[in-house]
């Protein structure tokens, strides 16, 4: 990653203001130590689908957990 951040200050660029990652480890970091005003924004596109992951993942330990046994009227006349 400092090879990416080196590329960019030898080609002249000497402030970032913003920048779009898909939460890269250490992508932070290493942007931060070459240009530290950084502000770092996750794409939301890429934070929807890891949401999405975690969500399903914890999903269907919730469900298996907090699955309500059926009431008395729900279970009339079955066996």
């Amino acid at each position: 990653m400092s090879s990416y951040t080196e590329r960019l200050k030898n080609g002249g660029i000497e402030c970032v203001f913003a920048d779009c990652t898909d939460n890269f480890m250490g992508f932070d970091t290493a942007i931060h130590a070459r240009f530290s005003q950084t502000e770092i924004q996750n794409c939301i596109i890429h934070q929807a689908v890891v949401d999405e992951q975690v969500a399903t993942s914890l999903g269907s330990a919730e469900t298996r957990n907090t699955r309500k046994s059926p009431s008395p009227e729900e279970t009339t006349g079955q066996i």
